[in-house]
């Protein structure tokens, strides 16, 4: 004999649905989404002792207007609050979360662009900043980020990747 029984709401659903696709994400989410948080909270830990240090030694060494500083700092500052996010919406499987870990992604490596352009034009000696830095470690940071962004934007498009997310 079968029962009738009265459909789930349809919050319900989602919401069962919502927990299978958490227990059964990929590793590589999994990853990903500790990886972001762990950046971010490094970062937050640097933002917050090294402040004092970074401004001072960046004051004797550039020779920049204090609002560049105020944009660097502005921007470290959101995109260290935005990486956590990120890192959680990850792990949560938000489709909010996926595209702001790829636009975070993209944005970081132009900032990093603008910042090679903007300082390295600057100067001409083989050295970044007169520091004894080598300007070709500024070219391998720029080569890596190209594939960090590239490696990202390539997996959270995947198909099998987007699926968890929905």
């Amino acid at each position: 004999m079968k029962l009738n029984r009265p459909a789930a709401h349809p919050d319900v659903i989602s919401l069962n649905n919502k927990r299978m696709t958490q227990a059964n994400r990929s590793k590589g989410v999994t990853l990903l989404g500790w990886l972001f948080i762990f950046k971010s909270l490094i970062a937050i830990i640097g933002l917050v002792t090294l402040k004092n240090r970074l401004a001072t030694y960046e004051a004797t060494h550039f020779d920049l207007p204090d609002s560049y500083y105020y944009v660097i700092q502005t921007f470290t500052s959101l995109n260290t609050v935005l990486s956590l996010v990120a890192g959680i919406g990850l792990l949560r499987t938000l489709s909010w979360g996926r595209i702001l870990a790829v636009l975070l992604t993209v944005v970081s490596f132009l900032y990093e662009i603008g910042f090679y352009f903007i300082y390295t034009h600057r100067y001409t000696v083989p050295y970044f900043f007169n520091s004894g830095t080598p300007v070709f470690i500024l070219y391998i940071k720029l080569l890596l980020g190209l594939l960090w962004t590239a490696f990202i934007c390539y997996y959270f498009s995947r198909p099998g990747v987007k699926r968890q997310f929905q």
